[in-house]
């Protein structure tokens, strides 16, 4: 009795270890967490808008190359830096 089970025992670990058991059962799992990886629409917008923000923020430091510095170019880079926390927040934070 007892060698009839040992003997069942390895050939269900015969056919558990076969390649092409190994290969079937490779082929059935997913992926991986690939979703992790997809950026939802509202983010990849909230991104976008934190680019245009760092444009916005960093022209006044092009600007007072060609005109003389004035409060509204101060006021333009806090803005624009700002904004750029914000709408970057999310997306870090998700990260």
């Amino acid at each position: 009795m007892i060698i009839a089970t040992q003997a069942l025992d390895m050939e269900i670990q015969a056919q558990a270890l076969s390649f092409t058991a190994l290969e079937a059962r490779l082929r059935d799992m997913p992926g991986g967490p690939a979703s992790i990886l997809k950026t939802p629409s509202w983010i990849r917008w909230l991104n976008v808008a934190g680019t245009v923000a760092v444009g916005v923020g960093l022209l006044p430091f092009l600007l007072v190359q060609f005109l003389t510095p004035q409060m509204w170019m101060v006021h333009m880079a806090q803005v624009g830096v700002g904004s750029a926390w914000l709408l970057y927040g999310p997306g870090m934070a998700r990260g």
